[in-house]
């Protein structure tokens, strides 16, 4: 049994986990006197710590997330033999790793997706016939504030929508 002033240490390996002081003797019915030291002595470097930690970590890290029902562009041929898709597609929003589709409908004999400068996929232009799919990959590196300005043609005849990619 320890004596007055005795300190236990509330721990299994290593340094202690907590440490409690007892204040005076125990007694055969009397109620145990061991008081916790004061929350403020060890709760307080630790609720710093942790608004530390959470104040350094971005708010946006691992939250991106798309629409996929918006990740497939339908691309026609207006009456001229432009291609065309609809206004809500201009824009593709998409994160790493999302899979970007354009599927061509009939109207021209070939379909090409070209990026000018810089890709978000692993490639910088693909050709497809008529009724025909080209997809990539979002690059796990290819989130940036600027969009990605592309080019779909259709025999020839460009249209410029553009993709975002968010971090």
């Amino acid at each position: 049994m320890a004596g007055p002033g005795r300190i236990a240490y509330i721990a299994s390996r290593g340094p202690p986990l907590l440490r409690v002081r007892r204040t005076g003797p125990l007694l055969t019915g009397q109620a145990s006197n061991w008081r916790m030291p004061e929350m403020k002595t060890w709760i307080a470097p630790l609720l710093a710590a942790g608004s530390i930690a959470v104040a350094c970590y971005p708010a946006q890290a691992g939250a991106c997330e798309s629409d996929k029902s918006k990740l497939t562009v339908e691309v026609t041929v207006d009456a001229d033999g432009y291609p065309e898709v609809s206004p809500e597609m201009e824009e593709v929003r998409a994160c790493a790793g999302d899979e970007i589709k354009w599927k061509f409908k009939q109207g021209a004999r070939v379909f090409k997706v070209e990026f000018a400068s810089d890709s978000p996929f692993e490639w910088k232009q693909q050709r497809e016939n008529a009724g025909g799919t080209l997809k990539g990959t979002v690059r796990a590196d290819a989130a940036r504030d600027d969009p990605y300005k592309y080019t779909v043609e259709a025999d020839g005849k460009p249209l410029d929508p553009v993709i975002v990619i968010d971090p």
